[in-house]
């Protein structure tokens, strides 16, 4: 089923107002400018009435860490969470996705990682949960958001670019809500290829992905001293429900998709089938 595209701008703003004047005949979303949160609510309203189910959602607005600027007011997490209980759970199709191009919005504060419970002022993966967790829980999707400066190109079709150093930060939310997952990535990987450092039960290591399905692992005092030599040896294989890797030990890892090189997570098997979870993240090739 084809859902609706809508872009909702903060139209206080004339430069959110004309990139969205560009952007929305070009991608055939429809269009609509708040300048309060009363007038979001209303908005949201209105497409619930009108009996609309979206598959994309874009907002248009200024940001800072974990909070939009619509009008002369600021949505926080707090505020995100006073629009549940309204039925906007329900405009929303399965893995619907609704993405932030404001700036820094998905910035988090020196100290919090993505997803701990830091300051909800201070770390935008807070709002991003709060957004998930209201609109998308009961048929599951993706929130994103940005933790660097956008500027925006009115007229070459309204896109936003945001800074090439910056990353994207994305909540995923199962059908129902009963899980979330973070990740970290200016976009999605195709394949884990190259070297990540990989922490499990506080432990670091350093993977090695080759083609066509060789990965290796080291631990630090081998990363450092340069040694080639891996410690251990394994496959890997993509695939719907994860990247599966099985080590020549038996001991196997999930990780999932997709993939992203900044924060990504996993799950970690022993022989005897206690599982750990992973965090990993890339890092330079050198062995």
């Amino acid at each position: 089923m084809m859902g609706d595209y809508v872009i909702i701008y903060d139209s206080y703003k004339s430069d959110t107002t004309r990139i969205t004047k560009n952007r929305a005949p070009e991608v055939g979303a429809k269009a609509i400018g708040v300048a309060s949160i009363g007038e979001l609510e209303r908005e949201l309203t209105a497409l619930l009435k009108s009996g609309a189910k979206i598959d994309r959602l874009l907002f248009y607005t200024h940001g800072e860490p974990g909070r939009i600027l619509l009008g002369t007011s600021y949505l926080t997490p707090s505020g995100v969470y006073s629009l549940a209980g309204k039925g906007f759970e329900h405009l929303f199709l399965p893995d619907a996705r609704i993405n932030f191009d404001g700036c820094n919005i998905a910035e988090v504060k020196k100290g919090c990682e993505v997803g701990t419970a830091c300051a909800s002022t201070d770390n935008g993966a807070v709002f991003l949960t709060a957004v998930a967790k209201t609109f998308l829980f009961k048929a599951g999707g993706r929130v994103v958001g940005w933790d660097s400066p956008g500027w925006g190109f009115s007229k070459f079709g309204g896109s936003v670019m945001h800074h090439w150093n910056g990353t994207a930060t994305y909540v995923f939310i199962s059908k129902g809500g009963s899980q979330i997952r973070y990740a970290v990535g200016r976009q999605e990987r195709p394949d884990p290829l190259g070297r990540w450092e990989v922490e499990i039960d506080k432990q670091i290591f350093y993977y090695r992905f080759d083609r066509p399905d060789k990965v290796g692992f080291t631990d630090r005092s081998k990363y450092r001293s340069g040694s080639s030599a891996p410690l251990g040896k394994g496959t890997w294989k993509m695939g719907g429900t994860g990247l599966n890797i099985a080590w020549e030990t038996g001991e196997k890892e999930i990780w999932d998709v997709p993939l992203f090189s900044d924060y990504q997570t996993g799950t970690a098997f022993d022989a005897v089938g206690f599982d750990l979870s992973v965090v990993a993240r890339t890092v330079p090739l050198n062995f």
